[in-house]
């Protein structure tokens, strides 16, 4: 676990934990090339008030974080297997940030929490977000999670479709050494397939278009 903006104040401290990200993957990417094992990481981050002092016991005494966001943060964390992606962040860790490629992957409820948390994925840099193919696949993508959580599942389909068909474009964009490039397929064939399965069976009563994670 890391964290900013304690004990000193760091205005930045969002935008810190944003490269800290990339740099993590970076240098993954680079071990991975050279290990005769390949290892793959998981990373959650949330942005929000947390108790941080010298915690502990005499037999373990640290300083270090601890309450509801850092346990939000794990659980956000938890879900980057669900989507195939190495990331996963609250949508306030990016508020106030620029110069970076997201993406909203869905509205979840972690389990312990009843208060739905969205949640985007961190793809690169400022490079990367004003690629052209990047930002179609954006503007397609976010059509479908709109379509996706207002109920209207045909739109959703189009929305889908149109969001396949840039990924190409997208994926030069991302590079194929990208460990996020599982969103280009994971991610979008989850979409698809709980698209199909509303489609036929019909959307429920009530719908809000948030996930309810069952596990940690």
């Amino acid at each position: 676990m890391a964290f900013w903006n304690a004990p000193l104040d760091t205005p930045d401290h969002r935008t810190k934990a944003c490269e800290a990200l990339l740099a993590m993957r970076e240098k993954l990417e680079l071990l991975n090339k050279i290990a005769p094992w390949h290892i793959e990481i998981g990373i959650g981050l949330n942005t929000g008030a947390c108790c941080v002092g010298n915690l502990g016991s005499s037999q373990r005494f640290n300083y270090s974080a601890i309450g509801d966001a850092v346990n939000v943060a794990t659980r956000v964390e938890g879900q980057t297997k669900l989507y195939g992606l190495d990331n996963l962040l609250a949508q306030e860790t990016l508020e106030g940030t620029e110069g970076f490629a997201t993406l909203q992957v869905d509205t979840i409820a972690v389990v312990g929490r009843n208060e739905p948390l969205i949640v985007h994925t961190l793809l690169g840099d400022a490079t990367l977000s004003s690629d052209a193919s990047f930002l179609a696949l954006r503007d397609h993508h976010s059509d479908k999670i709109k379509a996706w959580r207002s109920g209207n599942m045909n739109a959703a389909r189009v929305a889908m479709q149109a969001t396949l068909e840039t990924a190409e474009g997208a994926r030069k964009a991302l590079g194929k050494e990208n460990p996020n490039f599982a969103v280009l397929t994971k991610l979008h064939a989850l979409y698809a397939e709980r698209i199909d399965a509303l489609q036929q069976d019909g959307v429920p009563e009530g719908w809000d278009g948030i996930y309810r994670a069952t596990s940690k």
